[in-house]
């Protein structure tokens, strides 16, 4: 339910006016381009391919006359008569495939009855220039059969066929008269047509413009109103997100925002900004709690606490740093025992530990590696001069403390090989 006066109630109204202003738009856009598309459909589907229909017509007329003409004039020769004849014979073609089209363009009643007139009077003429060309074509085949041109049959064919051609000549005038009207007529329907298509494009793009500017309009007042009543609302927004950032900032993460400072849309940004600061906290005061124990030499169990995504990366990260210190602090103790107990062979596993911890345990392991060896050339010495066995001098290298040891014992047994040798 839409609370009136709400940021939400504001918004759907606002985008409410916009769809209804654009529904209205788009109806008056539709309508229009129904009745251009209907105008468009007219001239292309029936205006237009007339008006080609009967152009094709009137060349194909012309070129029949002036072929029936060409074939009939000996200057023409005889290849140029040839030409001629085929020329009569593929305009006649011509003509029948453009009244075909003329008819299926659905003419209106003025240009259908016109072209019934031309049409008889066409077809009264294309008779009689089908005699007059199957009489050309007879004496064609003749001549090219190897007849004389100026043979008497071949004259008696051309003369018959001048004969029936002059005869034919007024209806051929009356059929270019009504042909001339015919076309006079369509182009004047095809512009009529054009001339509506204009004026219907013209006022849709009046109406959808007038539609479009009064859209525009109450978009503006509309959009004033709802920057005036959001302005407010996302100022204290802002101003609540900006005081949490520098509190965080500043290291206070006690800090939390105060729901009751925006408007009740948008109070769970608030919280929810609260709540995002509170799952940080929680797995953050753990880690530094975590890491204090462990500079302070206070080793803490492991996180058992389930956590989720990287969060869990956190707690798996401590985990293995507690359990690292474990193992080091395990291992020392192991060589502090045995050498309080005299076990002096005893080492650390270094292998088990990374980084510098295990440089660390290598160490310690070198140290003692370090410590005893001399210890063991020492004791080893001192049990042979026990048992009366004076040893040869140490000349192994040893450094520091060691090398003072090692010049003792040889001073040792340069004096027992003294003694022996004067006793």
């Amino acid at each position: 339910m839409l609370i009136p006066g709400t940021t939400r109630g504001k918004i759907y109204a606002g985008f409410g006016g916009a769809t209804t202003l654009l529904l209205l738009v788009g109806v008056l856009a539709w309508l229009g381009a129904r009745s251009l598309a209907a105008r468009l459909q007219e001239m292309s589907a029936d205006r237009l391919p007339g008006v080609m229909a009967l152009a094709q017509c009137d060349d194909g007329q012309l070129s029949i006359s002036d072929g029936i003409k060409a074939a009939l004039l000996r200057r023409s020769g005889e290849e140029g008569r040839a030409r001629a004849v085929q020329q009569v014979v593929t305009k006649l073609a011509s003509v029948e495939d453009a009244a075909k089209k003329l008819e299926a363009s659905h003419p209106s009643p003025g240009v259908e009855k016109l072209w019934k007139a031309w049409k008889a009077q066409f077809t009264a003429w294309r008779e009689k220039i089908g005699e007059a060309l199957t009489l050309l074509e007879a004496r064609n085949k003749q001549v090219a059969s190897g007849t004389s041109a100026l043979d008497p049959e071949v004259l008696e064919l051309e003369e018959r066929a001048w004969g029936i051609y002059r005869e034919a000549e007024p209806t051929y005038q009356q059929a270019r008269q009504a042909l001339e009207a015919l076309e006079a007529t369509s182009l004047a329907e095809a512009s009529a047509s054009a001339r509506a298509g204009d004026d219907a494009s013209s006022q849709t793009l009046l109406l959808v413009s007038l539609a479009v500017a009064l859209g525009a309009v109450l978009m503006a007042v509309l959009a004033a109103a709802m920057a005036r009543g959001l302005g407010s609302t996302i100022r204290d927004m802002v101003a609540e997100a900006a005081r949490l950032r520098d509190a965080v900032a500043a290291g206070d993460l006690d800090a939390r925002g105060d729901p009751a400072l925006v408007v009740p849309e948008l109070r769970p940004v608030v919280e929810g900004m609260n709540d995002t600061i509170a799952a940080f906290v929680v797995p953050f005061r753990a880690a530094a709690t975590c890491v204090r124990r462990i500079s302070s030499g206070d080793v803490p169990q492991l996180i058992t606490e389930d956590a989720r995504g990287d969060f869990n990366d956190l707690k798996e990260s401590l985990n293995a740093a507690i359990g690292a210190v474990n193992a080091l602090v395990a291992d020392a103790s192991l060589l502090a025992k045995a050498g309080v107990e005299g076990r002096l062979a005893t080492r650390a596993d270094a292998g088990r530990h990374q980084g510098d911890f295990r440089k660390v345990v290598q160490g310690v392991n070198d140290t003692l590696d370090a410590v005893v060896n001399p210890l063991v050339v020492a004791a080893r010495y001192l049990d042979q001069l026990s048992k009366g066995q004076v040893p040869e001098r140490i000349t192994a290298a040893y450094a520091g403390d060691f090398n003072a040891i090692k010049e003792s014992l040889n001073r040792c047994i340069d004096a027992l090989n003294r003694l022996v040798a004067d006793a």
